[in-house]
This record gives structure tokens, C-alpha cells and sequence, in this order.
């Protein structure tokens, strides 16, 4: 049965609770509205807010913001009994006429009238001032984040773009903070993260003391520390600027190596190193593992890199066209044999151009440690190279072109691709010097497909 007193005023929450009570749920809350099951304001009073009286007569759904319509009414669709065990509040968003919109969190009670419940309601304002300000200081953390970034990749960008070896380190403990790729190819070995590591460890005859003293002094002079030698041997000078970095003291180190021409004395043979600079053909000389190690002007040329510093500890195999797998039977070859004679394969330069090139390679030592040198022909034939001694599949591929007519294409292109296929096979061996493990890797075959197609071609015995 619904009720029609808000009409007529006579239940008020100050006729209803009297005028000291109504006076305590006043000032222990900013708004109290007493309303039916319809959702008629039955009476609405409030010491916060001073609009809220004008709300009285008037359905919830007029001042409640258009999600909170919802929420309010199943809350109020509930028995008596459900409503006073519900414990927790209900957060409502007021939206009246054109005031601007504001949160409460309100608590129901029933009332000794049917139908009828109370509604004491606490603000939300200080809660939501809170979380529009960690909104807004999100937002402003993730702005700075970015400009951050931005900074970070034109640092990085023009780090890189460097040619020479440039190293931040601390200007207190000598640690390396940053590098660029160029110094990776003065300092480090076998791929090692120069970050963390001390900038004194990869001095030879020098302290840390010393050292540290040299940089700072240096770069207050404006002048470079000059033939300092590294572990490998190498001389190199140092041009330092100090700096500050958020409160720490940081040096910017420019290294370069020292182009110094050996004396007769310390080259036993002048002749030879002559000849490997002036040599017509690419000449490299790598490490046992195969980075290389000294190339000569030749084949800087053919592969269009501007100087040694540059390719100094790169892998052989990012100049060979099948890779790993040249490299694999290369340093296998050379391990086992310590020479090869010849190995057919293409030269890929900086540019995405290829060369066709026949490799010659021989094992050599110098302070205990192995080295391999490579001469390197350019070619302009194929990389295989046929033998006319193939004459079984010379003869088989005449047999297939004079049944050109007489048989079926299907049975041709099969018997003609038997005979290719024995024909690279054959090769492959050949140019791994029988190796079959890297005969398989160079074919893209599993070995087990590799020893069926062998004995399928009697080869197995070769």
C-alpha cells in the first residue's frame, strides 16, 4: 500500500525522531533523507549542503546521477528484516539541476512507519579529492615517464651514432655505467657485458689510484691521457670530461686506439705483413673460436667497411653466406686437418651484396694461442663447382633428355631429380671433406636422411 504523506508533511524526520535527535543525526551526518519504497523524498534535511531541502517532494531518481538510479532502488527492494542486517554502505553520486555532481555513502534504517526508511548519508568529498589527486599524479608520473623516455632514446641514439669508444664511469670508483657498441670492440671479449665491470681491470701496468688521477686531471686540461696499454696489448688515449649526474660525479671517456707502426726489431717478418696488407685477394685472420681478428685493406674493400675497429671480434660467420654452417665446417676442417685447400661458398658484405669467393685456410700459432688465416679469391663463377669426372650422372641426365617424348613428364622430372639430387649430395662431401655431420647441416638434412640417401646412391663407401 503505498503512502502519500509526503504531501501532506505529516511524518518529517522531526516529527518522527523528535527535535533532539533529529539535531544529533544532523551534526553526525551532512545529509538524512527520509524516503518510501517508491522512492518519494519524503523529507530531506542538511547542515552541508544547502540545496538539499529542495529536494524534498521529489523522486531519487531526480537527484541521483544516472548510474546510482539503479543501485538505490534494488537496495531499497528488500524486506525489513534484509534491510537492517545489510552492514555495508551504498555509494550514491548526486547529480541536482545544473550543481556540480558530488559522492555520498549512505547507510539505510527502518522507520516505525511501513514502507519508510532513513537515509543518513556521510560525504565522499575528501575520499574522492584524494583519489582525483592520485589520478592526477598518476597521470603526471607516466607524463614524466615518457618525457623520460624521450630522453633516454636520443641519448642512446646519439651514443650509438659515435664511431669512436665512449664510456661513462663513475668518477669516484672508476665502475663503467654506459657504453656504445664501439667500445665493446676495444674492451670486450667473447660478447662480455662491459656494465658494472671496472674501467682500471682492463689496464695493464697501472694503478687505480693513478688512473683516476690521470682522467680527472686530464679533464680539467682539456687534454687526452696518452699510450695508456689495455690487457690485449693495445695502446690507446683517453679523452675525459667530468660531469654531474643527479649528485654523482661521472666521467665521459672517448677512447681511441693508437695507430702506431710496428719497428723492424718487433716484426720478424716485414716482408710477409707487407704482403698480407698489399695482397690482391680479402685476407682475414680469426681466433680459434672464429671472431676475427685482423683484416686486410682488401677485404675491407670488397665487404665496404670503413675500418678493422668496426668488424675487430665479430664473427666469421656473419660474413659467409650459409653462416654457422660455413663457419662449422671451416673450423671443424681446420681443427682436425689444420688446412683447406679449397671451399667454394659466397662473401656477404655490409650492403646486402654478395661475392662469390673460394676459400684457401691454414692453422697457425703465435704466444701459445691459435689463430686461422683465410685467403679469400673472388670468383665469378658458381659457388660449386662441377667435376667433369661425374660422368655416371653426366650420362644419366643425357639417358633423361633423350626420353623427352617417349615417357612421361612426371617420370622424367623424378629421374632427373634423383640425379641432381646425387650430384649435391656428392658436392656437399665433397666440400666438407667428407664430413657428413656438416654435409647434413649444409643440406638441411637430419643425418639419418643423409646416411638412407648415401646408400640409396651408393655413396656410402666414398
Amino acid at each position: 500500500m503505498s503512502q502519500k504523506v509526503n504531501t501532506t508533511g505529516q511524518f518529517s524526520i522531526l516529527q518522527m525522531f523528535g527535535a533532539m535527535m533529529t539535531n544529533t543525526l544532523l551534526k553526525t551526518s551532512d545529509i538524512c533523507l527520509l524516503v518510501d519504497n517508491k522512492g518519494e523524498i519524503l523529507d530531506s534535511t542538511s547542515q552541508t549542503f544547502e540545496n538539499v531541502s529542495q529536494w524534498k517532494q521529489k523522486n531519487l531518481r531526480d537527484v541521483l546521477a544516472a548510474e546510482s538510479i539503479r543501485k538505490i532502488f534494488s537496495y531499497l527492494d528488500v524486506s525489513s528484516k534484509t534491510l537492517n542486517e545489510k552492514k555495508e554502505p551504498l555509494e550514491l553520486n548526486h547529480k541536482f539541476r545544473n550543481e556540480p555532481e558530488f559522492a555520498m555513502s549512505y547507510h539505510a534504517h527502518e522507520t516505525t512507519q511501513p514502507n519508510q526508511t532513513l537515509l543518513i548519508g556521510q560525504s565522499l568529498k575528501k575520499v574522492t579529492d584524494i583519489q582525483k589527486q592520485l589520478v592526477e599524479t598518476q597521470i603526471r608520473l607516466e607524463r614524466e615517464y615518457e618525457t623520460y623516455r624521450a630522453f633516454d632514446v636520443r641519448y642512446r641514439v646519439i651514443l650509438e651514432a659515435s664511431t669512436e669508444a665512449l664510456l661513462v664511469i663513475d668518477g669516484t670508483s672508476l665502475k663503467i655505467i654506459d657504453y656504445n657498441d664501439s667500445a665493446t670492440l676495444v674492451f670486450a671479449r667473447n660478447s662480455e657485458n662491459l656494465k658494472g665491470t671496472n674501467f682500471f681491470n682492463y689496464f695493464s701496468e697501472i694503478s687505480s689510484d693513478i688512473l683516476l688521477e690521470l682522467l680527472r686531471v686530464s679533464a680539467e686540461k682539456s687534454t687526452s691521457t696518452n699510450s695508456l696499454k689495455l690487457i690485449s696489448n693495445q695502446m690507446v688515449s683517453i679523452y675525459p670530461t667530468l660531469f654531474r649526474s643527479g649528485g654523482d660525479l661521472l666521467i665521459l671517456c672517448k677512447v681511441m686506439l693508437e695507430k702506431g707502426k710496428p719497428s723492424a726489431k718487433h716484426d720478424p717478418n716485414p716482408l710477409f705483413r707487407e704482403f698480407y696488407q698489399k695482397c690482391a685477394d680479402p685476407a682475414i685472420i680469426t681466433t680459434e673460436e672464429g671472431n676475427i681478428h685482423l683484416a686486410n685493406e682488401q677485404f675491407l674493400k670488397t665487404c665496404n667497411i670503413l675500418n678493422i675497429l668496426s668488424i675487430e671480434g665479430r664473427p666469421l660467420e656473419d660474413f659467409l653466406e650459409r653462416g654457422a654452417v660455413d663457419k662449422k665446417v671451416l673450423i671443424d676442417t681446420l681443427g682436425s686437418q689444420g688446412i683447406v685447400s679449397s671451399y667454394s661458398t659466397k662473401l656477404r658484405c655490409e650492403h646486402g651484396t654478395n661475392v662469390n669467393v673460394e676459400i684457401s685456410a691454414s692453422r697457425m700459432r703465435l704466444k701459445a694461442k691459435g689463430f686461422f688465416g683465410f685467403i679469400l679469391r673472388t670468383a665469378n663463377r658458381g659457388l660449386v663447382s662441377q667435376k667433369s669426372g661425374d660422368t655416371l650422372s653426366d650420362k644419366a641426365l643425357e639417358n633423361s633428355m633423350k626420353l623427352v617424348g617417349s615417357a612421361p613428364l612426371k617420370d622424367l622430372v623424378s629421374d632427373t631429380s634423383d640425379v641432381v639430387e646425387r650430384i649435391c649430395i656428392k658436392t656437399a662431401l665433397e666440400l666438407t671433406g667428407n664430413n657428413r655431420v656438416a654435409a647434413a647441416e649444409m643440406l638441411s638434412l637430419s643425418r639419418q636422411s643423409l646416411y638412407i640417401k648415401l646408400r640409396k646412391y651408393g655413396l656410402l663407401k666414398k
